[in-house]
């Protein structure tokens, strides 16, 4: 299936980012829903669902995902004075969650081209969503298999 790349507009994608952290938001649950809720994820190459993800994976995806709420707070917090400091951090972040989703969700390069001529805060937006989607989603299956395993 072909897929046209909308354009991503940061202010867009950081509201939804803003209402995704809010209050009484509730996160999608499927990845149908998610890319109801988040158009611009209709637009994704195809990835590996979550439950599918590798142990090696799972643990570079909790890695990254605390490492992107440290820059997160950071982004938060700006100060003009560390504005380019801040900026690499979550360049830094964006890059190696580009590598994760490249490497261990897809396997090939199509993510980056998804991304191509996107600012770093759309990115870094975009990237907070998928990974807490991605967060989300481990943890319930994490939860599901340990309830199994207790109730043998």
């Amino acid at each position: 299936m072909a897929r046209t790349k909308a354009k991503v507009e940061t202010d867009d994608v950081q509201e939804q980012e803003a209402q995704a952290g809010g209050e009484g938001f509730e996160f999608p649950e499927t990845w149908e829903a998610f890319c109801k809720e988040f158009e611009w994820a209709e637009n994704l190459p195809e990835m590996i669902p979550p439950h599918e993800l590798p142990f090696r994976a799972v643990a570079n995806l909790e890695k990254l995902y605390e490492r992107s709420r440290l820059a997160y707070a950071t982004f938060e917090d700006e100060n003009p004075a560390d504005v380019v400091e801040n900026l690499d951090v979550r360049a830094d972040v964006a890059e190696d969650a580009i590598g994760f989703f490249r490497d261990d969700c897809m396997g090939d390069e199509e993510f980056e081209s998804f991304l191509n001529g996107t600012s770093v805060d759309a990115v870094f937006s975009m990237l907070m969503i998928l990974l807490r989607y991605y967060m989300v989603q481990v943890g319930k299956n994490t939860g599901s298999k340990l309830s199994s395993t207790r109730t043998r």
